[in-house]
């Protein structure tokens, strides 16, 4: 009887340790490409562009990994990324020097997760928010300064979801668009 309750006390114990056992995603990361994101994106006449940027963040130029929100480590991991970049729009039109239009950015689409064939598992994990929103005025010629925050809020649900994303490229496409104007 004796052994059988050790055997009992044994299976319940390993129970409890595997059952108890995060699959510690912080421990990996979601790792970037070995340059910062950044640069500038030029819009011809009243045309879509789509610009496919690496989440990365460098830190005294050291890549810094990203992590679930409340794993981040000073210095060593990340749970925000921020994006700069400038746009300019460079109508070839006669007369279009100076005017103004609006500039929407729209299909903020998170790519890179060789697992992941669907936008909603992206959106489980990680959010895109432009500051300023998605629209804005842009001047012809003019250089606008835009910044997007991509957060790694959650962690992942289960360990196949954290086996896809753990050491993947994570990216992000963004569609720019500048409104037709009529110049007369």
């Amino acid at each position: 009887m004796n052994k059988r309750g050790l055997v009992i006390g044994l299976l319940v114990m390993l129970a409890v340790i595997t059952s108890g056992f995060t699959y510690a995603f912080w421990a990996n990361s979601v790792e970037g490409g070995t340059s910062t994101v950044g640069g500038s994106i030029v819009i011809g006449e009243g045309k879509d562009v789509t610009t496919t940027f690496v989440v990365t963040n460098e830190d005294n130029n050291t890549l810094l990994p990203m992590v679930p929100t409340g794993y981040q480590v000073a210095l060593e991991s990340t749970n925000v990324v921020v994006l700069n970049f400038t746009v300019e729009w460079d109508a070839e039109q006669a007369g279009a020097d100076g005017v103004q239009s609006t500039l929407t950015l729209s299909a903020l689409t998170f790519g890179g997760v060789a697992g992941f064939s669907e936008q909603t598992e992206y959106t489980a994990l990680f959010s895109a928010v432009v500051t300023g929103g998605l629209t804005h005025t842009i001047t012809e010629g003019v250089p606008l300064e835009l910044e997007v925050t991509v957060t790694f809020y959650a962690e992942p649900a289960n360990q196949g979801i954290y086996e896809d994303v753990a050491n993947a490229t994570l990216t992000l496409d963004i569609t720019f668009t500048v409104a037709e104007i009529l110049v007369p």
